[in-house]
């Protein structure tokens, strides 16, 4: 059985086309047309020691190919226009012949030079290891080599958390725990594409010209494919992203564990959901009236050799931290392009006990949490803040108190119980503020 066994002989060659695109070291890269080729499928150049060669190329899908296949191709060469030097170079999705690789050595050894390099299934599933092409149906998976930075330039995986922590009273973010962070290299696919289609009646006559450039921005998680969310679209292309090597970060003793995502679908599976949704944008009936004076309708929809795309795939790092405040487990999970973040999910800016973030928000040092105004009070005993969750709570008088523990409350207790009614009048003025008013109104009642 061949490899790439559901194409035809010139799919096969469009798919050899598109592969020597991807493949580093060749350009100049165009299939010749079906017909007249002379045996020449493909023509492309390559760069060796600083000059360019001609590589002619002959593409064979079959079980086996012979000495015929090689002779043939030699003539190719040799009839080639060419003022450089030429090599050839024969493809596969099965193998030769030993009498295939013989007259090859033969033609170079005795002969006259000609170089012909043989490609055949094994090597080609080498050849396809590196550009990501998927040998059972020919489709080309998208590789990405690059990615936002996860950090900004200037600081590293902790800034983010550090500044959030700025905002929080009573903490010094200095003084935090280290996180435990993890990054997760998300695919994103950023296409443009140029539709340029001229809709004419059978006469030729013209009826609709379309020239328009489409920018897509699409999740590489999703099947079938879609747009990122408004608000991470609008971050991903505020500003012109930067990107480092995603080998940097892969295996990286920054964080505690990476993650890489694989792309959801094949480049050629991108290529025509585009296709397939600007032909139905752009789509559009024309009237219109003959030379006969008889009214007639032209569907006009752009084919697909007038869109143009150009797509490119990139990895969005998103970066989940992390933190152990005492008894309390925060995190922070955010997009990263270097010194700008989107956040997805931010525990340490919300209070713990009723999730509000719009009110300051206050640490406290008895179990570790972060809380909003309305769950922040002061321990009576020592003055510090402390949250309404943890606290031991006790009423003197008409007043509640906060304590860290039993033995706060219980020392507090024995102080109370020994301070005089004057006092007592003092730690409970919520009481006293009530009877002076009743005095006030009563004196007021006597003097009318």
């Amino acid at each position: 059985m061949t490899l790439l066994d559901d194409l035809s002989g010139l799919e096969f060659e469009t798919k050899m086309t598109t592969a020597f695109e991807k493949y580093d070291g060749y350009h100049n890269v165009r299939q010749t047309p079906k017909t007249g080729d002379e045996g020449r499928d493909i023509l492309m150049r390559e760069t060796v020691n600083g000059h360019e060669r001609a590589v002619v190329v002959e593409c064979k899908h079959k079980d086996q190919v012979g000495r015929p296949t090689v002779q043939k191709l030699h003539s190719a060469i040799l009839s080639y226009e060419y003022s450089g030097p030429i090599r050839g170079m024969l493809v596969t999705s099965g193998r030769f012949s030993p009498q295939a690789r013989e007259h090859v050595e033969h033609l170079h050894r005795n002969v006259d030079g000609t170089e012909i390099e043989l490609v055949d299934g094994a090597r080609l599933e080498t050849v396809a290891a590196e550009i990501g092409m998927d040998l059972r149906n020919g489709k080309f998976e998208l590789i990405c080599n690059h990615t936002l930075s996860p950090v900004d330039p200037a600081g590293d995986i902790e800034t983010p958390i550090g500044e959030q922590f700025d905002a929080i009273a009573n903490i010094d973010a200095h003084d935090r725990p280290v996180s435990e962070s993890m990054i997760r290299f998300q695919p994103v696919v950023s296409i443009q594409a140029q539709t340029d289609s001229v809709c004419k009646t059978p006469s030729g006559r013209k009826l609709r010209h379309v020239t328009e450039r489409d920018e897509f921005l699409l999740d590489g998680t999703q099947i079938p494919p879609a747009s990122v969310e408004d608000e991470r679209h609008d971050f991903l292309t505020s500003e012109s992203p930067q990107t480092v090597a995603l080998t940097e970060w892969e295996d990286t003793n920054t964080v505690d564990a990476t993650t890489v995502g694989r792309f959801a679908q094949a480049e050629n599976e991108y290529e025509e959901w585009i296709t397939e949704q600007l032909q139905s944008k752009h789509a559009k009936t024309e009237s219109y009236t003959g030379d006969n004076n008889v009214d007639y309708t032209e569907d006009c929809v752009p084919d697909s050799s007038d869109i143009s795309i150009t797509l490119t795939p990139m990895y969005v790092p998103r970066v989940r931290s992390q933190i152990q405040l005492q008894e309390h487990d925060y995190t922070i999970e955010y997009d990263a392009a270097g010194a700008r973040q989107h956040m997805v999910e931010n525990e340490l800016a919300r209070c713990v006990h009723c999730g509000w973030s719009w009110l300051k928000l206050t640490y406290c040092e008895n179990c570790g949490a972060i809380v909003c105004r309305r769950h922040a009070k002061t321990e009576h005993h020592t003055g510090e803040p402390i949250c309404t969750g943890c606290a031991v709570t006790a009423r003197f008088g008409l007043r509640k108190r906060y304590f860290y523990d039993e033995a706060n409350c219980v020392e507090f207790q024995t102080e109370y119980d020994e301070m005089s009614p004057a006092r007592k009048m003092l730690e409970n003025w919520p009481w006293l503020a009530s009877a002076t008013l009743v005095l006030i109104g009563f004196l007021v009642v006597l003097l009318m």
